[in-house]
């Protein structure tokens, strides 16, 4: 005995069935690309963070030194939270401001690292007089 067989048209739901999956796909991709950018742009600001805050650390201690004490030159940064940046480095350059009779001296910290194969850095000036800092 054979049993009927029905034929039914399922093109049209096969043809649905991919739609909704490239859709979902389609959502999956996104929402990985938005977590893979929310995670680069953390990091960015973390290491901007910790390097504005190494540079803001050395003017405070240059402007706390003796005018007097205070030689031109550039020096390296040797604190321990350039340990937290991609290859930290940094620099404190002291420079006479106006002359060298004119009792200020400017000092310019730069910190730089390196993030995702760019170098990025952070450079904050300030000035200091043979007064003292708010005097």
């Amino acid at each position: 005995m054979r049993l009927p067989r029905y034929t039914t048209n399922n093109a049209g739901f096969t043809f649905i069935e991919i739609i909704m999956a490239v859709g979902l796909l389609m959502l999956v991709f996104a929402f990985y690309d938005q977590m893979v950018q929310t995670v680069i742009f953390t990091n960015r600001g973390r290491f901007d963070d910790i390097g504005r805050s190494v540079a803001v650390e050395q003017l405070e201690i240059y402007r706390a030194t003796d005018f007097n004490l205070l030689n031109d030159g550039s020096f390296t940064i040797t604190d321990s939270d350039l340990n937290y940046l991609p290859q930290g480095s940094g620099t404190v350059v002291v420079a006479d401001y106006g002359g060298t009779d004119s009792g200020i001296k400017q000092i310019t910290a730069t910190v730089s690292w390196l993030d995702r194969g760019v170098t990025r850095d952070v450079t904050l000036t300030t000035l200091t007089t043979a007064g003292g800092v708010g005097k």
